[in-house]
């Protein structure tokens, strides 16, 4: 019964703790261009 509860928790823990890490994105414009964090795009270097 312990060991049940133990899993239970641990699992638990860890899908808690994987809900709370931010997505990690990576994107690359080609030359000329740099990333717009607003609009979610590529847009001329100014």
């Amino acid at each position: 019964m312990l060991k049940a509860l133990f899993l239970t928790m641990l699992t638990l823990a860890l899908v808690k703790s994987q809900d709370t890490e931010e997505t990690i994105t990576y994107t690359q414009c080609t030359d000329g261009y740099e990333w717009d964090p607003v609009r979610q795009q590529c847009k001329e270097d100014s």
